[in-house]
């Protein structure tokens, strides 16, 4: 969803968590050049162990207040349940980056990894705030997919591994 000449233009990135899916957030917005990546987590030593675990080209930023990100995000992953209240400081700081307005020409795009509920809280301030939301189930439609090719060497029809993990 970037634009088709983005490779001469910096987008960033952020990811919200510290969990275990954090870093292949931080994994993937890094393979795909974005720079810097800010992390936005509760725990602060838990951020900074994981600022120290990848290499310093990663440019990875905590970030506790919203006025430390110096360029907005093109991309937010979310990776925090969404079974639960997200901690308010994180949602305070959230609300201030989403609510920017959009730089001209750049897609807002809010992967919400958490698939229960299917349309997390999260989503809906992203939403609310115009960026696409990607909600998680269609994250683990597109793993399916490609586990599935990847194992038995068949190409499913997408729309049967996205019917499956939906229960339609």
């Amino acid at each position: 969803m970037l634009p088709a000449n983005s490779a001469d233009k910096t987008f960033s990135g952020m990811v919200v968590g510290s969990g275990g899916t954090t870093r292949a957030a931080i994994y993937a917005q890094h393979s795909l050049g974005f720079s810097p990546i800010y992390l936005v987590a509760r725990n602060k030593s838990t951020v900074e162990e994981i600022i120290s675990s990848f290499p310093q080209d990663y440019n990875l930023v905590h970030v506790e207040d919203a006025s430390n990100v110096r360029q907005l995000p093109s991309v937010i992953v979310s990776t925090v349940p969404a079974d639960r209240p997200v901690d308010t400081s994180m949602r305070e700081l959230l609300v201030s980056v989403l609510r920017q307005p959009r730089q001209t020409g750049r897609s807002r795009i809010f992967l919400e990894m958490a698939y229960k509920p299917r349309h997390t809280p999260l989503m809906g301030l992203a939403e609310d705030s115009g960026w696409i939301s990607i909600p998680g189930l269609e994250v683990l439609t597109s793993q399916g997919y490609y586990q599935f090719q990847l194992w038995t060497g068949i190409t499913p029809l997408f729309s049967d591994a996205r019917a499956a993990v939906l229960g339609e």
